[in-house]
């Protein structure tokens, strides 16, 4: 579980959409909507984009961290 507003070290098969799914599901207690992840993927995208090691959001290696910011209501 990843605490909201903390950070998340990548594991192998970790993307940014999900791990935005994940947060987004715990966040919600439930299966949320490709629209809902895509609003949180945004901002993961935001938070974390100058910080990667390849500088792509769709492009992120195992042990790595990312900020996992709070979501917006």
């Amino acid at each position: 579980a990843n605490p909201i507003g903390s950070s998340y070290r990548v594991e192998k098969g970790d993307s940014l959409w999900t791990i935005a799914a994940r947060v987004v599901s715990e966040a919600t207690g439930g299966t949320p909507d490709d629209r809902s992840i895509a609003r949180y993927w945004r901002l993961l995208v935001a938070e974390n984009t100058s910080a990667l090691t390849s500088g792509d959001p769709d492009m992120i290696y195992p042990g790595e961290t990312v900020v996992v910011p709070p979501m917006e209501e």
